[in-house]
């Protein structure tokens, strides 16, 4: 990744100069694709997706001038919307259209982390969350429940990590968010490679 010229070929696709870093991530934004191609005089070398660029950014954002006493806790969001592994897909679903988010903790009935229920998991498991939640529960007759679908086990973090050391967990795990715990491993926020980059970048 590097900053050049960008062409268009068609309505759709875009592709980049191997030299255009500082242009990659306003054009994935635009664009809303995951992966423009870099080329080097008209040969392709690759493809950039979102996850190299915020994997380096971070990076970037980590140099000399990079405060150490930043920690999750200035990322998270805290008390996050959770979920309960029985609880039907369509729930979930629910609450992650209405909220706009994107991940959902899941925790028992004595408020222990037991999964992760991700947006992807949920597209994975029934296609588009809005037309799923337009059939149901008319024609689904046996619906899944979370814990079927969500992602277990949980990589977590401490509410004073680091912002350092989690943002390399991030880029290590290639996962969009983790759960912050307090001292006694109960959930109290949830940090994403967003958040972590936001505040690194500041």
């Amino acid at each position: 990744l590097g900053g050049g010229r960008v062409e268009a070929v068609g309505e759709q696709d875009r592709i980049l100069g191997v030299d255009q870093r500082g242009q990659v991530p306003q054009l994935l934004l635009r664009v809303g694709r995951g992966a423009p191609p870099p080329l080097e005089r008209g040969v392709l070398l690759g493809i950039a997706t979102i996850t190299d660029v915020l994997d380096a950014e971070v990076r970037a954002a980590m140099g000399p001038s990079f405060s150490a006493t930043r920690a999750c806790s200035d990322a998270m969001t805290p008390w996050p919307i959770t979920i309960g592994p029985d609880a039907p897909l369509s729930e979930a679903v629910r609450l992650v259209v209405r909220h706009q988010i994107r991940h959902l903790p899941v925790v028992d009935t004595g408020s222990n982390l037991v999964g992760m229920l991700s947006e992807r998991d949920l597209r994975e498991a029934i296609g588009d969350p809005l037309e799923y939640l337009a059939i149901e529960p008319k024609l689904v007759t046996h619906e899944p429940r979370v814990s079927a679908v969500m992602t277990k086990p949980v990589h977590t973090t401490r509410f004073d990590t680091p912002l350092a050391e989690l943002a390399g967990k991030f880029a290590d795990l290639r996962i969009g968010a983790i759960p912050a715990t307090d001292g006694f491993g109960a959930l109290i926020g949830i940090v994403s490679y967003v958040d972590a980059l936001r505040v690194l970048a500041a």
